[in-house]
């Protein structure tokens, strides 16, 4: 049964509530629900364009994210049932409105409507916790080498804290398992490395030609490192941040130039 207690309890009560008060922060409960039919990262990144358009519908219907053609088709048939709700009347009562929504979804309106039950753990109560083994002391290694190479991120961090630097940089004791960040900023430093390539020297009269180039260093370089984002939806959220990015770098070289 579909999670009827709590999930699905939760999931009508916060689509209810935004139809009496149009509230976006329960619209955005409800599209973040695992009841709405919405994939999480597509339901995610939508909640969180919303959170600065202030029209999550609108922003739905307008296709604002660019999506695969199965992961579009459900999120526009969310927006389409959340309209459907939207249309009943408002003089309607909780129950009307609760039967209104589990239509809607094709959710089970008598599992909503029964109380929830409880059941006990299974298992043993009285069953004493056993520890576990301790693990065994890590064998002592030398620091290694400082390799000869700093990275932008390394002199920042420099900056910040030079004992930080030293624990993270030369003994190598904080793991980087990587992430969007990471994975952006190596991106866009490849971009602009091949970039720079053919623009060592930028003009102002090689303007048009500079934005086109770094337009299309910047798509390759992403392409490049697309394995790094988790999402589809996350990849093309930083490669259109990045384009914009790009774009105002070749006006502060050419500022710089003047």
């Amino acid at each position: 049964m579909l999670a009827a207690s709590g999930t699905l309890r939760s999931f009508v009560d916060d689509a209810v509530r935004w139809h009496r008060t149009g509230g976006e922060t329960s619209l955005r409960r409800v599209i973040r629900s695992s009841c709405s039919g919405v994939a999480h990262d597509v339901a995610a990144a939508y909640a969180t364009l919303s959170a600065r358009t202030g029209a999550l519908l609108d922003a739905i219907e307008r296709e604002l994210l660019s999506l695969p053609a199965a992961q579009r088709d459900s999120i526009l048939l969310f927006a389409k049932r959340m309209r459907r709700v939207a249309a009943v009347a408002p003089e309607a009562d909780d129950d009307a409105l609760r039967a209104a929504v589990a239509g809607a979804f094709e959710l089970p309106y008598a599992a909503l409507a029964a109380p929830t039950s409880y059941q006990e753990p299974a298992g043993d109560a009285g069953t004493e916790i056993e520890l576990a083994q301790p693990r065994a002391p890590e064998a002592p290694r030398g620091v290694p080498a400082w390799q000869k190479h700093f990275s932008p991120s390394a002199l920042n961090t420099y900056a910040e804290c030079a004992r930080k630097w030293f624990y993270r940089y030369v003994c190598a004791a904080v793991e980087d398992p990587g992430s969007a960040a990471s994975a952006y900023g190596s991106a866009f430093h490849l971009a602009l490395e091949d970039f720079h390539g053919e623009f060592p020297r930028p003009t102002s009269s090689q303007t048009a030609e500079m934005r086109r180039r770094i337009a299309q260093c910047v798509t390759w370089a992403f392409e490049r490192n697309r394995d790094g984002f988790a999402t589809a939806v996350e990849f093309e959220l930083q490669v259109r941040r990045a384009q914009r990015t790009a774009q105002r770098y070749i006006d502060w070289l050419l500022a710089s130039r003047r």
